[in-house]
Protein backbone atom coordinates (compact mmCIF):
# COMPACT_ATOMS: atom_id res chain seq x y z
CA UNK A 1 0.00 0.00 0.00
CA UNK A 2 1.39 3.30 -1.12
CA UNK A 3 0.43 6.44 0.98
CA UNK A 4 0.58 10.08 1.01
CA UNK A 5 3.41 11.19 3.17
CA UNK A 6 0.98 13.34 5.18
CA UNK A 7 -0.92 10.09 5.85
CA UNK A 8 2.80 8.31 6.81
CA UNK A 9 3.32 11.24 9.57
CA UNK A 10 -0.29 10.40 11.17
CA UNK A 11 0.35 6.50 11.58
CA UNK A 12 3.98 7.33 13.10
CA UNK A 13 2.75 9.57 15.69
CA UNK A 14 -0.35 7.54 16.52
CA UNK A 15 1.71 4.66 16.56
CA UNK A 16 5.06 5.13 18.30
CA UNK A 17 4.59 8.47 20.38
CA UNK A 18 1.66 7.84 22.29
CA UNK A 19 2.52 10.49 24.84
CA UNK A 20 1.04 12.46 21.97
CA UNK A 21 -2.94 12.01 21.78
CA UNK A 22 -3.79 14.36 19.51
CA UNK A 23 -3.00 15.32 16.08
CA UNK A 24 -4.23 18.36 13.67
CA UNK A 25 -5.44 18.39 10.88
CA UNK A 26 -7.21 20.36 7.59
CA UNK A 27 -9.32 18.01 5.07
CA UNK A 28 -8.47 15.02 5.78
CA UNK A 29 -8.98 12.39 2.89
CA UNK A 30 -8.71 8.76 3.94
CA UNK A 31 -7.50 6.86 0.87
CA UNK A 32 -5.46 4.04 3.17
CA UNK A 33 -5.91 2.61 6.49
CA UNK A 34 -5.83 4.53 9.44
CA UNK A 35 -5.81 3.03 12.93
CA UNK A 36 -6.78 5.43 16.60
CA UNK A 37 -6.11 3.44 19.84
CA UNK A 38 -8.29 3.95 22.61
CA UNK A 39 -5.61 6.17 24.07
CA UNK A 40 -5.92 8.83 20.99
CA UNK A 41 -7.31 11.56 19.28
CA UNK A 42 -7.79 12.94 15.87
CA UNK A 43 -8.77 16.30 15.60
CA UNK A 44 -9.82 17.11 11.93
CA UNK A 45 -10.06 20.65 11.44
CA UNK A 46 -12.05 20.59 8.12
CA UNK A 47 -13.59 17.63 8.15
CA UNK A 48 -12.80 14.01 6.70
CA UNK A 49 -13.74 12.01 3.24
CA UNK A 50 -13.40 8.36 2.34
CA UNK A 51 -12.66 7.45 -1.03
CA UNK A 52 -11.91 4.45 -2.26
CA UNK A 53 -10.12 1.51 -0.44
CA UNK A 54 -10.11 3.76 2.36
CA UNK A 55 -11.10 2.89 6.34
CA UNK A 56 -10.59 4.33 10.06
CA UNK A 57 -10.33 1.65 12.28
CA UNK A 58 -11.24 3.53 15.89
CA UNK A 59 -10.80 2.88 19.70
CA UNK A 60 -10.63 6.30 20.68
CA UNK A 61 -12.25 10.17 19.48
CA UNK A 62 -12.46 11.53 16.44
CA UNK A 63 -13.24 15.44 16.41
CA UNK A 64 -14.99 17.06 13.25
CA UNK A 65 -14.02 20.49 14.41
CA UNK A 66 -14.31 23.64 12.87
CA UNK A 67 -12.28 25.22 9.99
CA UNK A 68 -12.07 28.98 8.70
CA UNK A 69 -14.02 27.86 5.47
CA UNK A 70 -17.43 27.59 6.96
CA UNK A 71 -19.06 24.78 6.16
CA UNK A 72 -16.00 22.52 4.93
CA UNK A 73 -16.07 20.25 8.06
CA UNK A 74 -18.38 17.15 7.09
CA UNK A 75 -18.15 13.38 7.31
CA UNK A 76 -18.16 12.08 3.96
CA UNK A 77 -18.27 8.61 3.19
CA UNK A 78 -17.52 7.70 -0.35
CA UNK A 79 -15.49 4.83 0.48
CA UNK A 80 -17.64 1.52 1.51
CA UNK A 81 -19.84 0.84 4.24
CA UNK A 82 -16.67 -0.54 6.36
CA UNK A 83 -15.50 2.48 6.18
CA UNK A 84 -15.47 3.33 10.21
CA UNK A 85 -14.71 0.17 12.34
CA UNK A 86 -14.05 -0.25 16.07
CA UNK A 87 -15.64 0.89 19.35
CA UNK A 88 -14.65 4.84 19.04
CA UNK A 89 -16.73 7.85 19.32
CA UNK A 90 -17.21 10.37 16.54
CA UNK A 91 -17.88 13.86 17.70
CA UNK A 92 -19.07 16.63 15.85
CA UNK A 93 -18.02 19.53 17.32
CA UNK A 94 -18.57 23.22 15.26
CA UNK A 95 -20.59 26.55 15.20
CA UNK A 96 -21.50 25.65 11.87
CA UNK A 97 -23.75 23.59 9.87
CA UNK A 98 -22.08 20.11 9.56
CA UNK A 99 -22.99 17.36 7.45
CA UNK A 100 -22.48 13.71 7.56
CA UNK A 101 -22.90 12.55 3.80
CA UNK A 102 -21.38 10.47 0.86
CA UNK A 103 -22.50 7.95 -1.76
CA UNK A 104 -22.26 4.92 1.21
CA UNK A 105 -23.36 4.08 5.13
CA UNK A 106 -21.20 5.24 7.80
CA UNK A 107 -21.89 2.75 10.82
CA UNK A 108 -20.99 4.88 14.30
CA UNK A 109 -20.25 3.04 17.76
CA UNK A 110 -20.31 6.44 19.49
CA UNK A 111 -21.79 9.41 18.06
CA UNK A 112 -21.92 12.46 19.84
CA UNK A 113 -23.47 16.08 18.43
CA UNK A 114 -21.92 19.03 19.98
CA UNK A 115 -22.78 21.62 17.66
CA UNK A 116 -23.13 25.26 19.17
CA UNK A 117 -24.51 26.42 15.23
CA UNK A 118 -26.90 25.28 13.03
CA UNK A 119 -26.75 21.52 13.88
CA UNK A 120 -25.66 18.47 12.13
CA UNK A 121 -27.67 17.38 9.58
CA UNK A 122 -28.13 13.50 7.76
CA UNK A 123 -27.53 13.31 4.10
CA UNK A 124 -27.17 9.69 4.20
CA UNK A 125 -28.32 6.46 6.51
CA UNK A 126 -26.09 6.11 9.15
CA UNK A 127 -25.86 3.52 11.92
CA UNK A 128 -25.01 4.05 15.47
CA UNK A 129 -24.63 0.99 17.54
CA UNK A 130 -24.03 2.14 21.09
CA UNK A 131 -24.72 5.52 22.27
CA UNK A 132 -25.85 8.53 20.11
CA UNK A 133 -25.68 11.55 22.50
CA UNK A 134 -27.07 14.61 22.22
CA UNK A 135 -25.25 17.33 24.22
CA UNK A 136 -25.53 19.79 21.82
CA UNK A 137 -27.24 21.31 18.72
CA UNK A 138 -29.84 19.64 16.48
CA UNK A 139 -30.33 16.63 14.30
CA UNK A 140 -31.53 17.29 11.21
CA UNK A 141 -32.59 14.09 9.93
CA UNK A 142 -34.05 14.81 6.02
CA UNK A 143 -34.94 11.94 4.34
CA UNK A 144 -32.30 9.54 5.92
CA UNK A 145 -32.70 7.03 8.59
CA UNK A 146 -30.76 6.89 11.43
CA UNK A 147 -30.64 3.25 12.83
CA UNK A 148 -29.74 2.03 15.77
CA UNK A 149 -30.34 -1.76 15.50
CA UNK A 150 -30.58 -3.76 18.46
CA UNK A 151 -28.06 -2.07 20.77
CA UNK A 152 -27.87 1.94 20.19
CA UNK A 153 -29.57 4.45 22.26
CA UNK A 154 -30.56 8.03 22.68
CA UNK A 155 -28.96 10.17 25.39
CA UNK A 156 -29.66 13.75 26.24
CA UNK A 157 -32.09 14.29 23.94
CA UNK A 158 -33.86 17.47 25.17
CA UNK A 159 -36.13 20.34 23.81
CA UNK A 160 -33.07 22.04 22.91
CA UNK A 161 -31.00 19.05 21.32
CA UNK A 162 -33.40 17.29 19.45
CA UNK A 163 -33.87 15.36 16.57
CA UNK A 164 -36.45 16.33 13.58
CA UNK A 165 -36.57 16.93 10.05
CA UNK A 166 -36.20 20.36 8.21
CA UNK A 167 -38.99 20.15 6.52
CA UNK A 168 -42.27 18.86 8.28
CA UNK A 169 -44.45 18.70 5.16
CA UNK A 170 -42.14 16.98 2.72
CA UNK A 171 -38.90 15.06 5.07
CA UNK A 172 -39.71 11.43 5.78
CA UNK A 173 -36.27 11.23 7.73
CA UNK A 174 -36.50 8.60 10.39
CA UNK A 175 -35.01 6.85 13.14
CA UNK A 176 -35.41 3.64 14.31
CA UNK A 177 -34.87 0.51 16.82
CA UNK A 178 -35.11 -2.95 16.84
CA UNK A 179 -36.02 -4.49 20.04
CA UNK A 180 -37.66 -8.16 21.29
CA UNK A 181 -40.79 -6.47 23.01
CA UNK A 182 -42.67 -9.41 25.50
CA UNK A 183 -45.64 -9.43 27.04
CA UNK A 184 -44.23 -8.03 30.43
CA UNK A 185 -43.41 -4.43 29.09
CA UNK A 186 -44.81 -1.56 31.25
CA UNK A 187 -44.04 2.00 30.07
CA UNK A 188 -41.08 0.49 28.16
CA UNK A 189 -39.34 3.24 26.00
CA UNK A 190 -37.14 1.40 23.53
CA UNK A 191 -33.94 3.08 22.69
CA UNK A 192 -35.07 6.32 24.06
CA UNK A 193 -37.42 6.85 21.18
CA UNK A 194 -39.94 8.78 23.22
CA UNK A 195 -42.74 6.35 23.82
CA UNK A 196 -44.00 4.15 26.38
CA UNK A 197 -44.98 0.54 25.92
CA UNK A 198 -47.10 -1.75 28.19
CA UNK A 199 -48.46 -4.69 26.74
CA UNK A 200 -49.29 -8.45 28.01
CA UNK A 201 -48.57 -9.48 24.72
CA UNK A 202 -45.46 -11.05 23.02
CA UNK A 203 -45.12 -8.65 19.96
CA UNK A 204 -41.34 -10.26 19.39
CA UNK A 205 -38.43 -8.92 17.61
CA UNK A 206 -39.77 -5.83 15.62
CA UNK A 207 -38.59 -2.34 14.44
CA UNK A 208 -40.21 0.46 15.70
CA UNK A 209 -39.76 4.22 13.81
CA UNK A 210 -40.17 7.50 15.03
CA UNK A 211 -41.07 9.84 12.41
CA UNK A 212 -41.34 14.13 12.18
CA UNK A 213 -43.27 14.03 8.90
CA UNK A 214 -46.78 15.89 9.78
CA UNK A 215 -49.48 13.25 9.21
CA UNK A 216 -52.50 14.58 7.05
CA UNK A 217 -56.31 14.33 8.33
CA UNK A 218 -58.83 11.75 6.54
CA UNK A 219 -61.94 12.26 5.05
CA UNK A 220 -63.40 16.33 4.83
CA UNK A 221 -60.13 16.93 7.21
CA UNK A 222 -57.30 16.46 4.47
CA UNK A 223 -56.83 20.12 5.15
CA UNK A 224 -55.40 19.10 9.51
CA UNK A 225 -52.30 17.91 9.87
CA UNK A 226 -50.92 16.19 13.01
CA UNK A 227 -48.13 17.45 15.46
CA UNK A 228 -44.47 17.18 13.86
CA UNK A 229 -43.73 13.19 15.39
CA UNK A 230 -45.48 9.80 14.88
CA UNK A 231 -44.55 6.57 15.58
CA UNK A 232 -44.85 2.88 14.00
CA UNK A 233 -44.63 0.14 16.40
CA UNK A 234 -45.49 -3.39 14.49
CA UNK A 235 -48.02 -5.47 15.73
CA UNK A 236 -49.08 -3.35 18.66
CA UNK A 237 -52.47 -2.21 16.51
CA UNK A 238 -52.98 -6.24 15.66
CA UNK A 239 -53.52 -7.38 19.81
CA UNK A 240 -56.19 -7.96 21.71
CA UNK A 241 -55.12 -8.11 25.21
CA UNK A 242 -56.30 -6.76 28.51
CA UNK A 243 -53.10 -4.65 28.98
CA UNK A 244 -52.31 -2.45 25.88
CA UNK A 245 -51.32 1.10 26.55
CA UNK A 246 -49.05 3.19 23.51
CA UNK A 247 -48.11 6.77 25.55
CA UNK A 248 -46.72 9.88 23.30
CA UNK A 249 -43.96 12.08 24.32
CA UNK A 250 -43.42 15.53 22.44
CA UNK A 251 -41.87 18.65 22.01
CA UNK A 252 -43.27 21.58 22.56
CA UNK A 253 -41.58 22.92 19.20
CA UNK A 254 -43.13 20.23 17.76
CA UNK A 255 -46.67 21.05 18.17
CA UNK A 256 -47.26 23.08 14.88
CA UNK A 257 -48.90 26.06 17.62
CA UNK A 258 -51.85 24.11 18.66
CA UNK A 259 -52.90 24.09 22.02
CA UNK A 260 -51.28 21.61 24.32
CA UNK A 261 -54.16 21.21 26.08
CA UNK A 262 -55.85 20.18 23.15
CA UNK A 263 -54.27 17.41 22.12
CA UNK A 264 -55.25 13.79 21.38
CA UNK A 265 -53.77 10.82 20.29
CA UNK A 266 -55.09 9.19 16.82
CA UNK A 267 -53.97 5.69 16.03
CA UNK A 268 -54.48 4.97 11.70
CA UNK A 269 -57.38 1.88 11.20
CA UNK A 270 -58.72 1.18 8.04
CA UNK A 271 -62.27 -0.77 7.36
CA UNK A 272 -62.62 -1.77 3.64
CA UNK A 273 -60.86 0.81 1.37
CA UNK A 274 -61.23 3.32 4.13
CA UNK A 275 -58.23 4.52 6.20
CA UNK A 276 -59.03 7.28 8.72
CA UNK A 277 -57.57 8.41 12.14
CA UNK A 278 -59.28 7.14 15.41
CA UNK A 279 -59.02 9.16 18.64
CA UNK A 280 -57.74 7.68 21.71
CA UNK A 281 -59.37 9.54 24.36
CA UNK A 282 -56.65 9.95 27.58
CA UNK A 283 -54.53 13.00 29.20
CA UNK A 284 -52.41 14.95 28.29
CA UNK A 285 -49.45 16.04 30.88
CA UNK A 286 -48.09 19.49 29.65
CA UNK A 287 -45.65 19.53 32.29
CA UNK A 288 -43.83 16.19 30.97
CA UNK A 289 -45.06 16.78 27.43
CA UNK A 290 -46.87 12.81 28.01
CA UNK A 291 -50.10 11.84 26.37
CA UNK A 292 -51.85 8.62 28.22
CA UNK A 293 -54.58 7.02 25.95
CA UNK A 294 -56.91 5.07 28.26
CA UNK A 295 -55.86 1.91 29.40
CA UNK A 296 -57.61 -0.33 27.18
CA UNK A 297 -57.03 -3.12 24.43
CA UNK A 298 -57.62 -0.94 21.37
CA UNK A 299 -60.18 -3.58 19.30
CA UNK A 300 -62.71 -3.02 22.10
CA UNK A 301 -61.90 0.04 23.50
CA UNK A 302 -62.65 1.60 20.12
CA UNK A 303 -66.02 -0.02 17.97
CA UNK A 304 -66.15 -3.33 20.65
CA UNK A 305 -67.06 -6.54 18.48
CA UNK A 306 -69.80 -4.96 16.56
CA UNK A 307 -66.58 -3.71 13.62
CA UNK A 308 -65.20 -7.34 12.89
CA UNK A 309 -63.30 -6.16 9.71
CA UNK A 310 -61.63 -2.77 11.33
CA UNK A 311 -57.64 -3.25 10.79
CA UNK A 312 -55.80 -1.54 13.73
CA UNK A 313 -52.40 0.01 11.71
CA UNK A 314 -49.39 0.42 13.46
CA UNK A 315 -49.24 4.15 13.00
CA UNK A 316 -49.80 6.56 15.87
CA UNK A 317 -49.25 10.58 16.19
CA UNK A 318 -51.17 13.30 18.12
CA UNK A 319 -53.38 15.90 16.70
CA UNK A 320 -54.93 18.75 18.37
CA UNK A 321 -59.24 18.97 18.59
CA UNK A 322 -58.67 22.33 17.36
CA UNK A 323 -57.45 20.65 13.98
CA UNK A 324 -58.80 17.02 13.85
CA UNK A 325 -57.87 14.28 11.63
CA UNK A 326 -60.25 11.60 11.25
CA UNK A 327 -63.22 11.02 8.47
CA UNK A 328 -66.54 11.55 10.06
CA UNK A 329 -67.95 8.54 7.55
CA UNK A 330 -66.73 5.13 7.34
CA UNK A 331 -70.35 3.40 6.19
CA UNK A 332 -73.15 5.83 3.18
CA UNK A 333 -74.74 3.89 1.64
CA UNK A 334 -78.05 4.31 -0.67
CA UNK A 335 -80.86 1.78 -1.54
CA UNK A 336 -84.58 1.01 -2.39
CA UNK A 337 -86.69 0.44 0.72
CA UNK A 338 -89.07 -1.50 -1.13
CA UNK A 339 -89.78 -3.23 -4.05
CA UNK A 340 -91.65 -0.96 -5.86
CA UNK A 341 -89.25 1.71 -5.77
CA UNK A 342 -90.95 3.89 -4.59
CA UNK A 343 -89.01 5.24 -1.57
CA UNK A 344 -85.10 4.50 -0.88
CA UNK A 345 -83.21 4.56 2.72
CA UNK A 346 -79.83 6.27 3.78
CA UNK A 347 -77.08 4.88 6.11
CA UNK A 348 -74.43 6.37 7.15
CA UNK A 349 -72.01 5.20 10.26
CA UNK A 350 -69.64 7.54 11.84
CA UNK A 351 -66.02 7.00 13.81
CA UNK A 352 -65.39 10.08 15.40
CA UNK A 353 -67.14 13.76 15.60
CA UNK A 354 -65.68 16.95 17.05
CA UNK A 355 -68.08 19.63 17.70
CA UNK A 356 -70.78 18.06 15.24
CA UNK A 357 -74.09 19.81 15.40
CA UNK A 358 -76.23 18.05 12.64
CA UNK A 359 -76.59 16.28 9.31
CA UNK A 360 -78.32 17.73 6.14
CA UNK A 361 -79.43 15.25 3.74
CA UNK A 362 -79.92 16.48 0.66
CA UNK A 363 -80.71 15.53 -3.03
CA UNK A 364 -81.30 16.14 -6.67
CA UNK A 365 -81.72 14.65 -10.41
CA UNK A 366 -78.97 16.78 -12.25
CA UNK A 367 -76.42 17.60 -9.62
CA UNK A 368 -77.04 20.92 -10.29
CA UNK A 369 -80.03 21.83 -8.36
CA UNK A 370 -79.80 20.25 -4.66
CA UNK A 371 -82.51 20.18 -2.64
CA UNK A 372 -82.85 19.72 1.67
CA UNK A 373 -84.95 17.12 1.99
CA UNK A 374 -84.23 16.56 5.97
CA UNK A 375 -82.39 17.26 9.02
CA UNK A 376 -81.02 15.04 11.89
CA UNK A 377 -79.26 16.06 14.78
CA UNK A 378 -75.03 15.04 15.39
CA UNK A 379 -74.08 13.28 18.37
CA UNK A 380 -71.64 17.00 19.17
CA UNK A 381 -68.24 15.05 20.36
CA UNK A 382 -68.00 11.46 20.38
CA UNK A 383 -64.67 8.89 19.72
CA UNK A 384 -67.27 5.99 19.32
CA UNK A 385 -68.83 4.78 16.09
CA UNK A 386 -72.41 5.94 15.59
CA UNK A 387 -75.45 5.06 13.39
CA UNK A 388 -77.62 6.79 11.41
CA UNK A 389 -80.69 6.75 9.18
CA UNK A 390 -83.00 8.56 7.03
CA UNK A 391 -86.03 7.52 4.66
CA UNK A 392 -86.93 9.77 1.56
CA UNK A 393 -90.42 8.99 0.67
CA UNK A 394 -89.86 11.24 -2.51
CA UNK A 395 -87.12 10.13 -5.30
CA UNK A 396 -87.06 11.38 -8.21
CA UNK A 397 -88.66 9.26 -10.96
CA UNK A 398 -85.63 8.19 -13.27
CA UNK A 399 -82.16 8.85 -11.34
CA UNK A 400 -81.41 10.45 -8.11
CA UNK A 401 -78.40 11.92 -6.50
CA UNK A 402 -77.74 11.89 -2.46
CA UNK A 403 -75.04 14.28 -0.36
CA UNK A 404 -74.78 14.54 3.26
CA UNK A 405 -74.06 18.20 4.60
CA UNK A 406 -72.05 17.96 8.18
CA UNK A 407 -72.75 21.16 10.07
CA UNK A 408 -70.24 21.94 12.96
CA UNK A 409 -71.35 24.44 15.66
CA UNK A 410 -69.33 27.13 14.80
CA UNK A 411 -71.66 27.23 11.12
CA UNK A 412 -68.90 25.19 9.38
CA UNK A 413 -70.07 22.48 7.26
CA UNK A 414 -68.13 19.77 4.63
CA UNK A 415 -70.23 18.05 2.17
CA UNK A 416 -70.01 13.70 1.89
CA UNK A 417 -68.99 12.35 -1.85
CA UNK A 418 -72.29 12.08 -3.93
CA UNK A 419 -74.67 8.49 -3.94
CA UNK A 420 -77.06 7.50 -6.86
CA UNK A 421 -80.25 5.46 -7.35
CA UNK A 422 -81.37 5.01 -10.46
CA UNK A 423 -85.11 3.25 -11.18
CA UNK A 424 -84.34 2.19 -14.81
CA UNK A 425 -80.32 0.95 -13.92
CA UNK A 426 -79.08 3.88 -16.13
CA UNK A 427 -74.94 4.11 -15.65
CA UNK A 428 -73.94 6.79 -17.56
CA UNK A 429 -75.23 9.42 -19.51
CA UNK A 430 -73.61 12.20 -21.90
CA UNK A 431 -75.43 15.60 -20.06
CA UNK A 432 -73.37 18.14 -22.42
CA UNK A 433 -71.15 18.67 -24.80
CA UNK A 434 -69.47 21.89 -25.75
CA UNK A 435 -68.56 23.75 -27.53
CA UNK A 436 -70.92 22.69 -29.97
CA UNK A 437 -69.72 23.36 -33.41
CA UNK A 438 -66.34 23.03 -31.93
CA UNK A 439 -63.17 24.10 -33.59
CA UNK A 440 -59.93 22.44 -31.45
CA UNK A 441 -61.23 21.17 -28.36
CA UNK A 442 -64.13 19.60 -27.25
CA UNK A 443 -65.45 19.02 -23.56
CA UNK A 444 -68.22 16.50 -22.83
CA UNK A 445 -70.06 15.76 -18.91
CA UNK A 446 -70.87 12.34 -18.20
CA UNK A 447 -73.04 11.37 -15.58
CA UNK A 448 -72.51 8.17 -14.04
CA UNK A 449 -74.32 6.08 -11.03
CA UNK A 450 -70.99 4.08 -10.62
CA UNK A 451 -67.48 3.92 -10.42
CA UNK A 452 -66.90 2.28 -13.53
CA UNK A 453 -64.15 1.99 -16.60
CA UNK A 454 -65.71 3.28 -20.07
CA UNK A 455 -64.43 3.20 -23.67
CA UNK A 456 -64.42 6.83 -25.57
CA UNK A 457 -65.33 6.42 -28.93
CA UNK A 458 -65.18 9.75 -31.84
CA UNK A 459 -67.29 8.32 -34.92
CA UNK A 460 -66.97 9.54 -38.24
CA UNK A 461 -70.09 10.09 -40.56
CA UNK A 462 -69.14 7.03 -42.11
CA UNK A 463 -69.39 5.19 -39.40
CA UNK A 464 -65.56 4.61 -38.58
CA UNK A 465 -63.99 4.78 -35.27
CA UNK A 466 -61.12 7.47 -35.63
CA UNK A 467 -60.94 8.12 -31.80
CA UNK A 468 -60.82 5.40 -29.01
CA UNK A 469 -59.51 6.37 -25.18
CA UNK A 470 -60.42 4.51 -22.07
CA UNK A 471 -60.91 6.21 -18.71
CA UNK A 472 -62.88 6.12 -15.06
CA UNK A 473 -65.87 7.68 -14.05
CA UNK A 474 -66.60 8.21 -11.30
CA UNK A 475 -70.67 8.33 -9.23
CA UNK A 476 -71.68 12.28 -10.42
CA UNK A 477 -70.34 14.33 -12.90
CA UNK A 478 -67.47 13.95 -14.45
CA UNK A 479 -65.57 16.07 -17.08
CA UNK A 480 -63.47 14.96 -20.18
CA UNK A 481 -61.96 16.88 -23.19
CA UNK A 482 -60.59 15.93 -26.23
CA UNK A 483 -58.21 17.81 -28.97
CA UNK A 484 -59.79 17.22 -32.41
CA UNK A 485 -57.99 19.90 -34.46
CA UNK A 486 -56.72 17.90 -37.02
CA UNK A 487 -60.12 16.34 -37.99
CA UNK A 488 -62.07 16.78 -41.38
CA UNK A 489 -65.05 18.72 -40.87
CA UNK A 490 -68.26 17.05 -40.31
CA UNK A 491 -70.98 15.99 -38.07
CA UNK A 492 -69.81 13.08 -35.40
CA UNK A 493 -71.06 11.25 -32.70
CA UNK A 494 -69.39 10.95 -29.50
CA UNK A 495 -70.00 7.61 -27.80
CA UNK A 496 -69.57 6.49 -24.32
CA UNK A 497 -69.18 2.58 -23.40
CA UNK A 498 -68.64 1.20 -20.21
CA UNK A 499 -66.49 -1.87 -20.53
CA UNK A 500 -69.10 -4.76 -20.05
CA UNK A 501 -70.98 -3.17 -23.07
CA UNK A 502 -74.13 -3.37 -20.82
CA UNK A 503 -74.15 0.45 -20.98
CA UNK A 504 -73.65 3.51 -23.87
CA UNK A 505 -74.74 6.47 -24.53
CA UNK A 506 -74.13 9.17 -27.01
CA UNK A 507 -74.35 12.38 -28.71
CA UNK A 508 -74.07 14.34 -31.62
CA UNK A 509 -71.13 16.87 -32.64
CA UNK A 510 -70.12 19.25 -35.56
CA UNK A 511 -66.04 19.69 -35.97
CA UNK A 512 -65.82 23.16 -37.97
Amino acid sequence: MIFNIKYLLILFFLFFFPAINSFSQDLLCVKGQIKINSSCELYAKGGITGTGSGQITSNGNIYIKEYPTAGSENWTNNASDNFLQGTGTVIFNSSESQNITGANKTGFYNLTINNTGQGVIIGHNIDVANTLLMTDGDIDLQNSIIDLGETGTITGETELNRIKVGNTSTNTGTIQTTKTINGDAINLDPANLGLEITTDQNLGLITIVRGHQRQQGSGSFTLNYSIDRYFDIPGIGEINGSNVNVKLKYWDSELQGYTEANLVQYQSVTQSSNTWWAPLTGTVNTGTNLYTPANEPYTSYIYGSAYPNIIFNNRFTLGSTDAPLPIELIDWTVKWLDNNKTRSILNWTTASEINSANFEIQHTKDLSSWVIIGSIQASGNSSSTINYEYIDNNPYSSITYYRLKQIDYDGSFTYSNILALTKDNTVIEIINIYPNPVENTVFFEVLSTQNTNVNTYIIEPLGKAVFTRKAQVVVGKNLFYINIRHFASGTYILKVVTDTGNHKTSKQFIKK
